[in-house]
């Protein structure tokens, strides 16, 4: 959201059409470095305490109640396809619900992230 002194706010999708019909500047006049307040100056993590002890979630803990977690296991090549793929070691993993080629490997779908990663593991497949 996009607030103002005036208690009003909008939503960046409310402003996107507004912006998209604005022109650009032709020059923008940049800050003075001497009036920097936060570059350059050093700044404390806020977020360490937790990232030690353990509490912090990150988006890879993050469970809702039935969401599946998919892997893709990709080519060592940079653009390289499948060819085929023998999923028959890893469509009997628990968890493991679906397995498929995607553009860009093959894609194991599982009740958790270690299941799905374990069947991506288990799913050889020849590129080309």
């Amino acid at each position: 959201m996009v607030l103002d002194g005036a208690n009003r706010k909008l939503s960046y999708g409310q402003l996107a059409e507004a912006a998209s019909k604005m022109t650009p500047p032709g020059k923008v006049a940049l800050k003075d470095p001497k009036a920097f307040k936060l570059i350059g100056t050093p700044a404390k993590r806020l977020d360490t305490p937790e990232k030690i002890n353990g509490k912090a979630v990150f988006g890879i803990d993050v469970k809702n109640p039935g969401m599946l977690t998919a892997v893709v296991a990709r080519a060592p090549v940079f653009g390289a396809k499948v060819k085929s793929f023998d999923d028959s070691h890893a469509r009997n993993m628990p968890g493991v619900r679906k397995i498929a080629a995607v553009p860009s490997g093959v894609a194991v779908v599982a009740d958790s992230f270690w299941q799905a990663k374990m069947g991506a593991r288990c799913s050889p497949h020849r590129v080309g």
